[in-house]
């Protein structure tokens, strides 16, 4: 009896031993390619996961490029399907979703790193610049986090007035912003300087203390706080411990 040699009958058995392998294992157990074939088998039983992972793997060097690519990009690059590549392209989101719904209401922020880990989950994936204001009471407590502003990879315009009326709204005690640098390292411009400047100031005639300006960059993150000399002469109600 000849064996039935069919794109679905090979993916099928392929994808039988990566699931065993993954649920012994986990996902770490798992190589670069594997990881990406494991999900283009799911996707469609007639895929050439392993030359498709191949293609994207040589084009992007690892699984995160990968999946912080566009659609337009992996169909183009990858050969996928439009529908393969827009579920694969929303991974991020996804993530970056699920993480900041999981946070609770009104979490008590008391430390730096505390902040830092509040806020990284809103910038999980994004390729172009984006900017946040956290709003805090009295007693360090999250109000609210609010998006002012997207741009592209290098820069972006902030709404002042939409800052004012948040602290206004809340009358919240300190704020602190932070936006990303998805393309170079951490450390801020002149801009982000002199933006800095500016909210500190407004924020003061609202009543609020400006408690930080936090970039961050892939795999860094820069607190204008922690790295702040005395010149700026803008953080004055820092936070109750700075680890």
């Amino acid at each position: 009896m000849q064996r039935d040699q069919s794109p679905e009958n090979k993916n099928q058995k392929a994808f039988g031993l990566l699931t065993a392998k993954y649920e012994k294992e986990g996902l770490s157990a798992l190589s670069d390619q594997e990881l990406l074939e494991f999900l283009f088998y799911r996707l469609n039983s007639r895929m050439d996961a392993s030359a498709c992972a191949k293609k994207l793997l040589k084009t992007y060097q690892s699984p995160a490029q990968v999946f912080a690519s566009s659609k337009n990009d992996l169909v183009q690059n990858g050969g996928l399907s439009e529908n393969a590549a827009l579920f694969v392209s929303m991974f991020p989101d996804m993530v970056r979703e699920v993480a900041v719904r999981r946070k609770k209401p009104r979490s008590l922020l008391a430390s730096y790193q505390e902040t830092e880990n509040y806020l990284f989950d809103y910038f999980i994936g994004k390729q172009i610049e984006c900017f946040y204001m956290l709003c805090l009471d009295k007693n360090n407590r999250v109000l609210r986090c609010d998006k002012l502003g997207e741009g592209d990879a290098h820069e972006v315009l902030v709404n002042i007035k939409k800052i004012c009326a948040i602290i206004s709204k809340t009358h919240a005690d300190s704020i602190v912003i932070a936006h990303n640098h998805p393309k170079g390292d951490s450390r801020p411009s002149k801009a982000d300087y002199a933006l800095t400047c500016r909210v500190s100031a407004l924020s003061r005639t609202l009543g609020a203390h400006l408690r930080d300006h936090i970039i961050f960059a892939p795999g860094e993150t820069f607190s204008m706080l922690k790295n702040d000399d005395g010149a700026l002469h803008i953080f004055s109600c820092p936070y109750p411990t700075i680890e």
